[in-house]
């Protein structure tokens, strides 16, 4: 079992991400995170303490304000003997003399290494652990080099996906255009401004940063279901074919068709590649519209 800790005003989104990463790569039964683990109607400290029990790995996702979080009074949480953050962590240091457990620091983008002066005694050696890095910049690398060493230290088997993951969706394919560069919001904004009814949204994804992508979106409306449909297969052809190959993230919800495009290569981040995408698409609906199904862009 790997019983995953953080702080929920500190790191909860990029622990949410993290959660999903490692369930993908070792069975969602292997995977203690308080949010999907405990169920209603079970006490928390109990389920806590018994998830804690089983661990084999203590993942501690430490944030910018990890050790800073203070409560209503001032005081830093972690000093707290009630905190859970700290009850996890010490249970984790006592458990650390078993000799077939193993601790693994996260630190966040942001986040740095924890000096001892900065803990009570008894969390001390948390800050002599070797931490790994989850960074902005190299978060998919970062996030296979995390599952490797929780790999090693528990012994857990990976799960062998495939071609899919466990929902059935296809497996995150070879990056391809992860040289390209990310756009900023207001950079986006202003390529979108000649593209009618394109919006740029943030929302969640496992594969962006702490978990949340950010793409352009657009909704094509149609006469009937049957018209969203005969669009979707028509601009599918023309959409496989091309060069370098983007493929949208789209749903039909009766006579609409809604579709959002992120270069999911640099972390679910909008490049040129979406917005020349965008401006395709709207040209295909043009064609479609006129009658032209056979027209290639």
């Amino acid at each position: 079992m790997i019983f995953i800790s953080y702080r929920r005003a500190d790191s909860q989104h990029a622990a949410f991400a993290i959660a999903d990463r490692l369930r993908w790569a070792f069975g969602a039964q292997s995977v203690f995170f308080d949010r999907g683990s405990i169920r209603a109607g079970n006490e928390w400290p109990v389920s806590l303490r018994q998830g804690l029990e089983s661990a084999k790995v203590l993942v501690v996702v430490v944030g910018k304000s990890w050790l800073t979080t203070y409560d209503d009074w001032g005081r830093r949480r972690i000093d707290d003997p009630g905190d859970w953050v700290r009850c996890e962590l010490s249970t984790g240091l006592r458990t650390l003399q078993r000799g077939d457990f193993a601790i693994v620091p996260v630190l966040l983008d942001g986040a740095k290494r924890l000096r001892r002066e900065a803990l009570d005694a008894s969390l001390q050696r948390f800050a002599d652990i070797e931490p790994k890095q989850l960074q902005d910049v190299t978060w998919e690398d970062d996030l296979e080099s995390l599952i490797q060493t929780i790999a090693a230290s528990s012994r857990l088997p990976r799960i062998s996906r495939g071609e899919r993951n466990p929902n059935g969706s296809p497996a995150r394919p070879k990056r391809t255009q992860s040289e390209r560069t990310p756009l900023s919001d207001a950079d986006v904004r202003a390529l979108l401004e000649p593209l009618p009814r394109w919006q740029l949204q943030w929302g969640a994804h496992p594969w962006g940063v702490g978990g949340q992508a950010q793409e352009i979106t657009k909704s094509y409306d149609f006469d009937t279901f049957t018209d969203a449909m005969d669009f979707m297969a028509y601009a599918a052809k023309t959409i496989d074919a091309w060069n370098p190959p983007h493929h949208p993230r789209w749903e039909n919800q009766w006579k609409v068709v809604n579709v959002s495009f992120s270069t999911w290569d640099v972390d679910c981040r909008i490049t040129e590649l979406d917005i020349d995408a965008a401006n395709k698409l709207d040209k295909l609906y043009s064609a479609w519209n006129r009658g032209s199904r056979h027209e290639l862009l």
